[in-house]
């Protein structure tokens, strides 16, 4: 692979995470159960990069993301980043929610204490 390595931060470049490479990299934790360190370490990198990027969520990308975490305790700090990040996200989209994509979120989000 000869992709050339970004020299400077361009938030709008290939390089960092979009709304579709967030819902797909969190995507893979949707029926991790334990949360080993080594899994917080991973929710914890791609949250780095979720606060890095400015792109936009839309309403599909916005729900894979919480959906995703459905099975990981909030009870760690860093679902409860994630969380935070992605809420953030939200914020800042103007995107329209479909009926799954709120049912998709609401899923997600059924085992979370929320405080």
């Amino acid at each position: 692979n000869n992709m050339p390595v970004p020299t400077q931060f361009d938030y709008n470049n290939e390089y960092f995470m979009n709304g579709q490479n967030i819902g797909n990299s969190l995507w893979g934790f949707r029926n991790v159960t334990i949360a080993y360190p080594e899994v917080l370490s991973a929710i914890s990198a791609i949250n780095n990069k979720i606060i890095q990027t400015k792109h936009i969520m839309n309403g599909q990308n916005i729900a894979n993301a919480i959906y995703s975490l459905q099975s990981l305790s909030d009870s760690y700090i860093e679902i409860k980043d994630i969380l935070a990040s992605i809420a953030f996200k939200i914020v800042v989209s103007d995107a329209q929610l479909s009926g799954l994509d709120v049912a998709m979120v609401l899923y997600g989000l059924k085992s979370k204490d929320c405080t």
